[in-house]
């Protein structure tokens, strides 16, 4: 998940990574971008589908944050963030995913 930048010097791009979908996969994938296990990637921004994923997300991956209740709001201030995990029941994946490619995002996806 890294991108090597042309120019005089060959540089690593780390991606700001937006989890979609903070249930019990996407707390651990969260988790994981933040504490570097996810070579490449920042954590950017996350999308918690109720409020107790929310107050979760704000608390444990910190303050600072951005984090969307709506996955529409998200997309909407998708100049925060260079690639999207969808983390979120398998019926709303093909929706989310081109809700990504219309941003024209980098996108994983999560699967059984």
């Amino acid at each position: 998940c890294c991108l090597k930048q042309k120019g005089r010097e060959e540089r690593w791009k780390k991606y700001r990574m937006a989890v979609i979908g903070i249930g019990t996969m996407g707390k651990k994938y969260a988790k994981m971008i933040q504490e570097e296990g996810f070579p490449g990637c920042v954590l950017g921004q996350s999308a918690a589908g109720s409020h107790e994923s929310s107050q979760w997300a704000k608390a444990e991956l910190g303050g600072e944050l951005p984090v969307f209740q709506d996955t529409e709001k998200l997309f909407d201030a998708s100049e925060l963030f260079d690639a999207c995990l969808i983390v979120t029941p398998h019926k709303l994946h093909p929706e989310m995913i081109i809700q990504a490619f219309d941003k024209g995002k980098h996108i994983f996806c999560d699967k059984p």
